[in-house]
């Protein structure tokens, strides 16, 4: 896996950032990073987008999975056998943002290595017949990104930040009682806590790339939130509510089928 990360994943990027230091007026290492960042969330907007959108689709069908959970009773089989069928009819992948994440954690390993080790020109794993920067400036407002912020400006700012994108990502109604929303209301204040904790540990150029790729994530979800949505297979919540105490097929719009199971 470390091989796989090394050669498949960390020589490119750092490959990229130099390149990207080296077209860029001054050869600044930050402006690197910011272009990178905004490279990788690029590639990234049209996983990230239905990601976001099946996370929001979701939240709004909380109201519906709750008529369902009051059906089903102690039936978890024909309660997770109709949840997925709403999910599968409104395309959603509950897992969709883990992938998102998981390659989002890569790169930011990936930066951390290429500053942590010493970014300069004349770095071992730069490719020969890439163009190169003869001398990297690593200062960004008085700020040497190869080093941790130690005064909390970026890691300040990029929590503040990291607050607001969880807080754009909730339901505009929480339920108290549920769970899951008690785990968001904590992680929006968790969260920001967690980061200023690892942001004084790994250069300023981590933090950095983390506070551009979180603002990117707050544009992408307030255009996400501003989106119509339009929920398939409610029909078949209502039906199972009125279907009769007997096991019976149902079958909503878009092919959406639920069987219901004999109520209790």
């Amino acid at each position: 896996m470390t091989w796989l990360i090394q050669n498949l994943v960390y020589a490119p990027l750092l490959n990229l950032l130099t390149f990207l230091i080296y077209i860029v007026p001054g050869h600044s290492a930050a402006v690197g990073v910011i272009l990178l960042t905004l490279t990788v969330r690029g590639l990234l907007f049209i996983p990230t987008k239905k990601a976001l959108g099946g996370q929001r689709k979701q939240q709004l069908l909380m109201p519906h999975i709750k008529k369902l959970q009051e059906e089903y009773g102690d039936d978890k089989q024909g309660l997770a056998q109709a949840q997925m069928s709403l999910y599968k009819a409104n395309g959603i992948n509950p897992f969709g943002t883990l992938g998102i994440t998981f390659i989002q954690l890569i790169v930011l390993y990936s930066v951390f290595l290429a500053t942590s080790r010493g970014l300069t020109a004349t770095h071992p794993r730069l490719y020969d017949w890439l163009p190169r920067p003869e001398t990297i400036n690593l200062n960004f407002f008085g700020l040497d990104i190869s080093q941790p912020d130690r005064a909390f400006v970026l890691i300040g700012l990029t929590a503040i930040l990291q607050y607001f994108q969880i807080k754009l990502s909730l339901p505009k109604e929480m339920d108290p009682k549920d769970p899951s929303m008690a785990v968001l209301r904590f992680m929006q204040y968790a969260a920001p806590v967690l980061l200023v904790v690892a942001g004084v540990t790994v250069p300023a150029a981590v933090v950095l790339y983390w506070a551009v790729s979180t603002l990117f994530g707050m544009v992408q979800q307030v255009y996400v939130n501003r989106e119509k949505v339009k929920l398939e297979g409610l029909e078949v919540v209502t039906e199972i509510q009125r279907a009769p105490k007997k096991e019976k097929t149902l079958e909503g719009k878009g092919g959406t089928k639920v069987t219901v199971r004999k109520k209790s």
